[in-house]
This record gives structure tokens, C-alpha cells and sequence, in this order.
């Protein structure tokens, strides 16, 4: 329940945040190769999948914006134009879908996307991802594992 292309989610992220906050380091590229990095620790064998930005992005921008438990990063709140500007598209779909989650906990990963969808044209007057490119489901999984705040 819990994997993301075959790695669990929940440690991928929890090892990532801890070479981040060990290192003291906040940007996205040294987030980009601890993500990496820890995929292949935890097993990982292709590159193609380490290195796919969609759930790598949304990670990045749910610990960037403290929205991870037990992360030392203080919860920031910004507009999703923000987000998306500042940070990255995948970083506020991320950001919809723990706010839609947070108020319908019990949507599949389907769903979600659909409802992400929905509120992303809403808030910003633009056309979102027409499929799910893993930050959505990255998105899903830490929600239902208990780790987001």
C-alpha cells in the first residue's frame, strides 16, 4: 500500500529528509541527490525511476513547506500560483491533494487526482496534468500513512 515504484514511499521520504536536515541543506538539487541517492540505498535499480521528477518535486515541496511529521521544517502556507511558481507544478498538485485529503480522507488515488484536477483549474485558470505522474500518489500514500500535518 505504501510503494512507490517498487520502494516504500514512507522511508524514501523519511531517509531524504534525514540527509537534508543531517546536512543542513534546503535546496531542490541537493534534495534531487539525496532522492536519488536513497532510492538506490533502499534498492532501487533504475535510474529512469530515481530520477523521475513528478513525486521527487511533490517530496521536495511537502517537506519544503512543513508539511512532513517529524521534519524540522516549520508549516508554511502559500497560494498554489505560488507554489507552482516558486516551487513547482508537481509541488502544488502535492500541496491540493493534502488539502483535499485533509477534508475527504477517504478518496482513492483516482479520485484525488480527479478532484486535484478540478481545484488546480479552479485556482489557477489553467489546464492541469491529465494523468496521475507520481507526486498526486506520492501525495496519497504519505496522507494515509500518517505523515503529513
Amino acid at each position: 500500500m505504501y510503494t512507490l515504484y517498487i520502494i516504500d514511499a514512507r522511508e524514501w521520504m523519511k531517509k531524504t529528509i534525514k540527509k537534508m536536515e543531517n546536512s543542513e541543506a534546503e535546496s531542490p538539487f541537493e534534495w534531487n541527490r539525496f532522492w536519488e541517492e536513497t532510492y538506490f540505498d533502499l534498492g532501487g535499480e533504475k535510474d529512469s525511476v530515481a530520477r523521475k521528477g513528478c513525486p521527487k518535486k511533490a517530496g521536495y515541496t511537502l517537506w519544503y513547506l512543513g508539511r512532513i511529521k517529524g521534519s524540522n521544517r516549520e508549516r508554511v502556507e502559500m497560494s498554489i500560483d505560488a507554489v507552482e511558481n516558486q516551487l513547482s507544478r508537481n509541488g502544488a498538485y502535492a500541496i491540493l491533494g493534502q488539502e483535499i485529503l485533509s477534508n475527504s480522507p477517504t478518496l482513492n488515488k483516482s479520485d484525488l487526482f480527479r478532484r486535484i484536477q478540478v481545484e488546480y483549474r479552479r485556482k489557477t485558470n489553467d489546464e492541469p496534468a491529465h494523468s496521475d505522474q507520481g507526486g498526486p500518489t506520492l501525495t496519497w500514500i504519505l496522507f494515509n500513512a500518517g505523515m503529513l500535518k
